[in-house]
C-alpha cells in the first residue's frame, strides 16, 4: 500500500468531515458525543499524539501545497480531539489531522481552532484513530504502526483487525511485516524513494543484505520482478552454494549440480516467462 499521490487539505466543514465516516458506528458515536466545533480556539501545547502514531513516519516536504495553503488561508476545518478528564484537565488527544498538526508545530504556530469530543471509550478512541490512518490513505508504514499498535493493546489478532478495518488477513501480514525492514529501508520509504511493493521482497534478506540491495533499487530503479529475481539468487546462492557473477550484459550463474541448474533454469523461466 505505497502513498502514490499527494495529501492536500479539504477546505469544508467539520460536519463534511464527519459524513465521511458515517458507516462506522465509532466514528457515529464519536459524532453524537461533540461538545462544541465552532470558534473554539486552544493552544496547541495542549494538544497531544497518540501512542498509535509515531510521527517519524511522516514526510513534511511532501506537504508543501498544504503549508501554503494553511499560511495563506490557516485552519478552516478544525482538528478533531478528545478530552479524557480522568488523565488530564487541560490536555486533549489529537484524532485526526495528524499532518496538519505536524505542519502547525513546525511552522511555530499556537493557536488552533478545534472541536472537542467526550464522553466517548478508549477503545472507541484508538479505533477512530486506526479507521482515520486507513481511509486517509496513509503511509504503508503509519497504517502498519497504527495497526500494531492497536493490536498489542488489545490483544486482537490479525483476523479480527481484517474484521475491524476491511483489509484482507494477507495483506495486514503484509502491512505488519514490514516494520521489520531494515532502518535504511524504513527511511527510503519516508522519503519516497522506494514504493512499499518493491520493499516488500527485501523482508526475506538479512540487513545488510537489504542495505546493500536498496542501493541498487534506488540508483537502477529496478522493477518489482527485477528486484524479487535478485532476491530469490541472494537466497539460493547461500543455500545452495552457488556463484553468481555479472559482466556488463551478461550473467553467469555456477550450480553445484545439473539437478540444481534445471531448478534455477526453471524459476528462470517462469519469472520472466522466457520461452526457449
Amino acid at each position: 500500500m505505497s502513498r502514490t499521490k499527494k495529501n492536500v487539505l479539504i477546505n469544508n466543514t467539520l460536519e463534511d468531515l464527519l459524513k465521511k465516516y458515517k458507516p462506522s458506528d465509532v466514528v457515529s458515536k464519536i459524532e453524537n458525543n461533540l461538545t462544541t466545533y465552532r470558534n473554539v480556539e486552544i493552544s496547541i501545547s495542549k494538544i497531544y499524539l497518540s501512542n498509535m502514531i509515531n510521527k517519524a513516519y511522516y514526510n513534511l516536504d511532501d506537504l508543501y501545497a498544504d503549508e501554503v495553503d494553511i499560511r495563506n488561508n490557516g485552519i478552516v476545518e478544525p482538528l478533531l480531539i478528545y478530552r479524557d478528564k480522568s488523565k488530564y484537565a487541560d490536555k486533549y488527544l489529537l484524532l485526526n489531522g495528524t499532518k496538519r498538526y505536524l505542519l502547525l508545530k513546525k511552522m511555530h504556530m499556537d493557536q488552533v481552532k478545534v472541536a472537542i469530543i467526550e464522553n466517548v471509550t478508549q477503545r472507541q478512541v484508538d479505533e477512530f484513530i486506526l479507521m482515520n490512518t486507513i481511509r486517509n490513505e496513509d503511509s504503508s508504514l503509519i497504517i502498519a504502526y497504527a495497526l500494531k499498535q492497536f493490536s498489542s493493546k488489545y490483544k486482537i489478532k490479525n483476523a479480527g483487525l481484517s474484521q475491524i478495518t476491511g483489509i484482507s488477513y494477507s495483506q495486514i501480514l503484509n502491512l505488519m511485516r514490514i516494520l521489520n525492514l531494515s532502518e535504511p529501508v524504513i527511511k527510503s520509504l519516508i522519503n519516497n524513494q522506494i514504493t512499499y511493493t518493491k520493499a516488500r521482497p527485501l523482508l526475506s534478506l538479512k540487513p545488510e543484505q537489504q542495505i546493500s540491495l536498496l542501493k541498487e533499487i534506488i540508483e537502477e530503479n529496478l522493477s518489482v520482478r527485477d528486484i524479487e529475481f535478485k532476491v530469490n539468487t541472494l537466497l539460493n546462492t547461500k543455500k545452495n552454494n552457488m556463484k553468481i557473477a555479472m559482466e556488463g550484459t551478461k550473467i553467469t550463474i555456477n550450480c553445484q549440480n545439473p539437478k540444481q541448474a534445471k531448478r534455477v533454469y526453471k524459476k528462470i523461466q517462469k519469472l520472466y516467462k522466457i520461452n526457449w
